[in-house]
């Protein structure tokens, strides 16, 4: 049989289960709110554990970081601190957000930051922000879910069939199950995605070096540069690793979709168990990344931009057998499903929660909001669609998804760690100002530039929202305000 139809097959019978998943999900919902957003604010330790690292690790950790190490040599490892900094992050501020959603009934970001601010203008503008920045990460991890079935399928399904078909699976178990059904294919999907690139990285550094520890020799041979700092081509300046530590801890932490994972634990505990272990995922994840781009430079050398990103599938394709070729391409499904589907759920709590629970019909019954949520996920669905196939050359941006990106969050992202004395609405209205203008400054092409260039503008704006959000929620967990000064 040949490769192509076996990953293939493989992919969609994942696909097939996780729509079980989500059936099953269903059956167990209950007619409320907080079950279908929040897992009835009941998720264990494994559960949050897997959908959290699940989350973090989307396709760019299959189709993106073997490139990265392929190109820049170890720097990115190097930079993997930032894990540290998410633990940290959780144990400290994440079990604090816990306790005072628990206490004041809180669901979405903008529900706390709103009540501390005591304003609406704050509600507004945080679920404006989530939804239109988080957008970025729908098209970005379809465009990835195209790519991969494209590949496995050896080009017989195109680029936006695919990207259609996979949106459509998460958007269904979405629906059908909600909250609970995305963490239940999150632990599937963060299972897989870790056994799937171990697997495949141990595999290919036997089969073409005769082991990692060979591939390290043949790497410090042939391609020093890759293994020292700034590495080949100057990336990884002081700068950009301090950038990129604080950028991929604060400013991931605090998007919405992570931040509405901190208000499911069923107790603090779950929340310092899971600070004191998710480092240990995110960072591991990474050293068969390194085998893979390293050892991919040695043995496919001169790949440039996007097909440097591509580096692992070409490996397999061309040295794996077809069997595990499928298991891990639909390991690289799973990546991008894990973080997708946590988007979608994020959007349609922020839109149903804070725009239409709250302006447009405040006093429906639970079952409605739960159905006007499914239809918000449909509207997502269409808009994701639209911006994937729009921009179909984004995807080959991953190779570089943190570096202009990055730099021009520094100042920010300095600011979003330190405790201020006093925090008000002023503050945070004129920090939100001062960040868009500085991004318009660092990309002025982007006001005249094609949609992809202001696009990845918005991307800038989206990660100074992501890093200066945390001013706020660091304002409320580790400060309190009048009403959380009473927990």
């Amino acid at each position: 049989m040949e490769t192509w139809v076996i990953a293939t097959s493989l992919i969609f019978l994942y696909l097939v289960f996780t729509l079980v998943l989500g059936i099953v999900a269903n059956r167990m919902m209950t007619v409320d709110m907080e079950d279908f957003l929040l897992y009835g604010r009941r998720a264990g330790f494994i559960v949050l554990y897997l959908t959290v690292v699940a989350s973090f690790h989307s396709v760019f950790a299959f189709l993106g970081s073997g490139g990265f190490f392929y190109t820049h040599g170890v720097g990115f490892w190097a930079a993997g601190t930032w894990t540290l900094l998410v633990g940290a992050i959780t144990y400290v501020i994440g079990t604090r957000i816990w306790a005072l959603g628990k206490a004041f009934g809180y669901i979405t970001p903008a529900d706390m930051l709103a009540d501390f601010y005591e304003s609406e203008a704050v509600r507004i503008a945080v679920a404006v922000v989530s939804v239109v920045f988080t957008i970025l990460y729908i098209q970005a991890q379809a465009q990835g879910l195209g790519y991969i079935i494209n590949v496995a399928s050896d080009g017989r399904i195109g680029l936006e069939l695919g990207t259609l078909i996979l949106l459509v699976v998460a958007a269904i178990y979405l629906m059908a199950g909600g909250l609970r059904a995305v963490y239940w294919t999150d632990v599937l999907q963060g299972i897989w995605m870790y056994l799937a690139i171990w697997v495949g990285a141990l595999v290919l550094s036997y089969e073409l070096f005769g082991g990692p520890l060979e591939l390290w020799r043949a790497v410090s041979e042939q391609r020093p540069d890759l293994l020292s700092l700034p590495g080949p081509k100057g990336f990884f300046t002081p700068g950009m690793w301090i950038g990129m530590t604080i950028t991929l801890s604060f400013g991931v932490v605090f998007q919405p979709h992570m931040m509405i994972r901190y208000y499911t634990a069923v107790d603090g505990k779950t929340l310092k168990l899971l600070g004191a272990t998710t480092p240990i995922y995110l960072m591991t994840l990474f050293i068969p990344a390194a085998l893979i781009g390293l050892g991919g430079a040695i043995v496919m050398p001169g790949l440039e931009g996007p097909a440097a990103d591509r580096i692992f599938p070409e490996l397999l394709f061309a040295y794996a057998p077809p069997w595990l070729t499928g298991i891990i391409l639909a390991g690289a499904t799973a990546a991008a499903m894990s973080t997708l589907d946590s988007i979608l759920h994020a959007n349609m709590t922020v839109l149903t929660r804070d725009v239409y629970q709250r302006y447009i019909n405040p006093n429906e019954s639970q079952a409605h909001y739960v159905w006007v949520g499914r239809g918000i996920v449909l509207g997502l669905l269409v808009v994701g669609y639209y911006l994937s196939v729009l921009t179909l050359d984004f995807l080959g941006g991953t190779g570089h998804p943190f570096g202009s990106w990055s730099t021009a969050t520094y100042a920010s992202d300095y600011r979003c760690v330190l405790p201020w004395r006093s925090h008000t609405y002023e503050g945070r209205c004129s920090r939100w100002n001062l960040c868009g203008t500085r991004c318009v400054i660092r990309h002025p092409g982007s006001l005249t530039a094609p949609p992809r260039v202001a696009w990845r503008c918005l991307v800038s704006s989206h990660q100074y929202y992501g890093s200066n959000q945390c001013v706020g929620c660091y304002a409320i967990a580790v400060k309190g305000n009048n009403r959380a000064s009473a927990w």
